[in-house]
């Protein structure tokens, strides 16, 4: 229940309203920037007349050139004298100068970003031992040489002013020695209960020390934290096919693309560069003959994927799923009859058969994307329609992660704050997380740590979980530290880093977690090179990988080879045949040249953090379609057992689609597709194109970035339909070009407000209000 107020009111607009779905017929073949352009507001229309001073674009006069020469001349002669001193800096040439550095000469390096659970490997160029511009690695199978604005703004993250610098205990300073000897005092206690919670990542060399922690505390308990909370897309996969799957999209293979609330075109995507490259290549013409695929996009917002589609529905969150299901009746997997159409209307009835007829005639080359807020079973849906056209093995991809099983993560930290509270938990480390800003406060857990004996917390920033913490060690930027990762479709990428670490405390997250498992200090980059070297039977021993016999190691790996093959690695930045079973094949440009080391295998586990048996990456050139997982229900039966799978009657959590974390309560059971509560408002929360959940709130650059829709820029806002906005009696008004808007109050049940100025945008489904 959420209850608006009206905290600045002013004069609700005269008249009602249009819907949003009349309103997007009104623009219909018009361009617009705003509510106000699109009415034709007269006040805007003024100003953009006179958007620049008169005479900005007559060429300059005799007179008005000599007046402006001699103001220039004047300011300029002042300048002269105010800079007629000694400088007291002292520069000092390098005594050696680096062989490799050439100054004004910009070098380039391979490296990878760290970005929601996956790495995008990245070029990143630096003048004089710093980095100053990223760019994508045109050799990296995903990227290609293409890249996202947070990675362009990630630099700026590396010389924030703001970051945490020295290590703190109970709010003072300390040196890292006094840090090692806690961590070491910690060691020697084999009956410790250690509690990690880590930022989601995909990284081999983590998931090693994992295993050496649980070796060190038997006890261990291990909990991959993800700010946007749980993820509808494994445990949509998971009750459709058995296992949770990651799916990878080859929009440039479709015809057909139906959106169910899926914005892939957003940064905020984990594979926002591919899925964008993709998707463009599908609607580029090249010849006479050459037809553009054809998107539909139903969505509770709007957003950059909506603009780009040729037809396009908003409805609010909880109604999408009851479009999804009346999609999945029209094309007969769930039963023949429109079941899930019952609360439509005749528009979006009309839609959905439009949409179903034009996805059938395109067969294996349509696909169904469900959205990442959606709950599972849309998600299950989803890949039910995608088996039902044959578009698995051809547009989508399911590829095999390893991951046994998933635990929604909102389980796994009820389960952690009930060990806390209990006192099953010793030691706390928090890496890379903040729980206290991300989590609702109804889930206790600021109180749960008050019963913890020791907590750490380590980040690029003192927050608010790091002033809760008894100990904070600051986090070594991913530019500063060594480290691996995979990328979305399974690729092993290598993270080198580029510059020393600015802060002499800060640490990467290898050296903290072998800190931890030895209660020594670690070398980051040692621990890396020792993972290689496991994996491809090279004794480790040496920065360099030589082996202690000489030439030949115990496993039969010659070090001078594995020498030579990692200084490949290095060089480009990710080890190519790496991706995970079921990812389509990699081009003829990416197999030529391919060097993957003999014998060098990576459990596809290591992403997901379960203990299961090593899985081969896949080999170049198998059959991408053969190595899909089989879906529980054949899609094409309309007998009693083709309706939904069981687990997704039983389990579809949530479907309002606010925040993962912070939703309604679940459907009953039985039910998993619920009405929507046509009495109040739905509130959808996205994470932001600029700032993401907040981690680049620091960041000027990305704080300058416009919106892609609103064109907003610093702030956040209440965006509405104008038919929602006239029944708040709320408004938006323009005058001496500035905007003047109402603010509301969006209160919870628990007493928990915000306050936002409101922002009508044309388009915006009636009844929904987004942040």
């Amino acid at each position: 229940m959420i209850e608006l107020d009206v905290i600045d009111e002013g004069d609700a607009a005269a008249g009602a309203a249009s819907s949003s779905q009349e309103e997007e017929e009104k623009g219909r073949g018009t361009l617009w920037r705003s509510w106000g352009d699109l009415r034709g507001d007269e006040r805007l229309e003024k100003r953009r007349e006179h958007e620049f001073m008169e005479g900005a674009s007559e060429p300059p006069t005799k007179s008005s050139r000599r007046t402006f020469m001699k103001i220039m001349g004047a300011s300029m002669a002042m300048a002269g004298l105010a800079a007629c001193r000694r400088p007291q800096e002292e520069i000092l040439p390098y005594a050696r100068k680096p062989e490799e550095q050439i100054p004004g000469v910009a070098r380039y390096y391979a490296t990878a970003m760290p970005f929601r659970g996956v790495s995008r490997g990245l070029l990143v160029e630096a003048h004089e031992g710093r980095p100053t511009k990223v760019e994508g690695n045109p050799e990296h199978p995903l990227t290609q040489g293409a890249t996202s604005g947070f990675a362009q703004g990630s630099v700026l993250n590396l010389y924030d002013p703001w970051r945490s610098k020295t290590i703190r205990h109970n709010g003072s300073d300390v040196d890292r020695d006094a840090l090692m000897r806690r961590l070491g005092e910690l060691a020697r206690g084999s009956d410790t209960r250690l509690a990690v919670l880590m930022e989601e990542n995909a990284s081999p060399a983590v998931a090693r020390m994992r295993e050496q922690l649980r070796e060190a505390y038997p006890q261990l308990r291990w909990v991959e934290y993800a700010p946007d909370g749980d993820d509808p897309v494994r445990q949509g996969t998971q009750q459709a096919t058995g296992r949770p799957q990651r799916p990878l999209y080859r929009f440039d293979e479709a015809d057909v693309i139906a959106s169910l609330d899926a914005d892939f075109l957003s940064p905020t995507a984990r594979n926002y560069v591919s899925n964008t490259r993709t998707f463009a290549a599908s609607r580029r013409l090249e010849r006479p003959e050459d037809e553009m695929s054809r998107l539909y996009c139903t969505e509770s917002g709007f957003s950059l994927t909506g603009g780009q589609s040729d037809h396009r529905l908003a409805l609010p969150p909880t109604k999408i799923a009851r479009f999804a299901q009346a999609l999945a009746s029209q094309m007969g997997v769930g039963g023949g009859e429109m079941g899930g159409g019952a609360n439509l209307s005749e528009r979006e009835r009309a839609f959905v058969e439009e949409m179903a007829s034009d996805l059938q005639s395109a067969g294996e080359r349509g696909v169904v994307v469900a959205g990442e807020t959606q709950p599972p079973a849309v998600h299950a849906l989803a890949m039910r329609l995608n088996r039902q056209l044959g578009a698995v093995g051809q547009t989508v991809h399911l590829m095999d992660t390893g991951e046994q099983s998933y635990t929604p993560l909102s389980e796994e930290l009820s389960g952690l704050v009930d060990d806390m509270n209990s006192g099953r938990v010793d030691v706390l480390a928090m890496i890379g997380a903040n729980p206290l800003y991300d989590l609702p406060a109804s889930m206790g857990f600021r109180e749960a740590i008050s019963s913890v004996g020791t907590t750490l917390h380590a980040g690029l920033h003192r927050d608010e979980t790091a002033q809760a913490a008894d100990w904070h060690v600051p986090r070594a930027h991913y530019l500063e530290r060594w480290g691996d990762g995979r990328a979305y479709d399974g690729t092993v990428t290598v993270r080198q880093p580029l510059i020393a670490p600015l802060y002499d405390d800060a640490l990467s997250d290898l050296e903290l977690l072998g800190a931890m498992a030895t209660g020594r200090p670690q070398n980051g980059y040692d621990l890396l090179l020792a993972q290689y070297q496991e994996r491809m039977g090279v004794a480790s021993g040496s920065a360099s990988g030589q082996s202690a016999g000489g030439g030949q190691s115990a496993g039969g790996g010659s070090s001078s080879d594995f020498d030579e093959k990692w200084r490949r690695i290095l060089h480009r930045g990710y080890i190519p045949g790496t991706q995970y079973p079921g990812a389509p094949e990699p081009s003829q440009q990416q197999q030529e040249g391919s060097d993957t080391p003999a014998g060098l295998s990576f459990d596809a586990a290591s992403a997901a953090g379960g203990d299961t048996a090593p899985a081969e990456a896949a080999a170049a050139g198998g059959d991408g379609a053969a190595q899909q997982p089989q879906l529980a229900v054949a899609g094409a039966d309309t007998s009693a057992a083709a309706q939904p799978d069981a687990a997704a009657q039983a389990d579809t959590s949530s479907l309002n689609t606010s925040s993962p974390l912070v939703r309604q309560p679940p459907a009953p059971s039985g039910q998993p597709f619920a009405d929507a509560d046509e009495s109040g408002y739905e509130v959808v929360i996205q994470p932001d194109p600029a700032v993401l959940d907040g981690r680049f709130s620091n960041n000027a650059w990305m704080q300058e970035l416009p919106d892609p829709i609103t064109k907003l820029v610093w702030d956040n806002v209440a965006v509405m339909s104008s038919r929602t906005a006239t029944e708040l009696g709320v408004k938006v008004d323009y005058d001496a070009g500035a905007y003047d808007a109402d603010v509301v109050r969006l209160s919870t049940e628990n007493g928990d407000s915000i306050e936002l100025p409101v922002w009508i945008q044309p388009g915006f489904p009636d009844g929904t209000i987004g942040l």
